[in-house]
């Protein structure tokens, strides 16, 4: 062996390396920890859309006030969620006619759209079908959220 050459500290019996080499494909603990938190979140977001819908079905059905009610409050759990992971703070910007800027804040049309299944519903006027295409847009606003 000659002077200034290093030999591998696994070929040195009796002397182990204080620290392992890791592979390239070594992840952070945190990247991994975030990682999963997102799948959860997103399982999350897929469970509470499937109970919007079916209560969204069960209220264009009855239209009674206690399916409403209920109706309201899965909405606002899933906006609640939303707003916690921070995706609903993201804005929308758009251009009017005049091409002048505007931004659009999704919260403010889901709770518009809920309004309106909730004057339809007291008022008892409007079909199911018309009750169905206002559930389906809140569900659409509610995807557009957390896509």
């Amino acid at each position: 062996m000659r002077i200034g050459e290093n030999m591998p500290l696994d070929k040195i019996q009796g002397v182990e390396p204080k620290q392992k080499v890791l592979p390239q494909y070594y992840v952070e603990f945190d990247e991994v920890m975030q990682f999963q938190s997102g799948q959860l979140d997103i399982e999350k977001f897929n469970r509470l859309i499937e109970k919007i819908d079916r209560q969204g079905e069960r209220l264009a059905r009855s239209r009674t006030i206690k399916d409403l009610k209920e109706y309201k409050a899965l909405v606002k759990s899933f906006m609640e969620e939303v707003v916690k992971h921070g995706v609903a703070l993201e804005e929308r910007h758009g251009f009017n006619r005049r091409g002048r800027s505007k931004v659009y804040k999704m919260i403010t049309e889901v709770d518009k759209k809920l309004t309106e299944v909730t004057d339809a519903v007291l008022k008892k006027e409007k079909k199911s079908i018309s009750i169905l295409d206002t559930i389906g847009e809140i569900r659409g606003l509610l995807i557009n959220m957390y896509m």
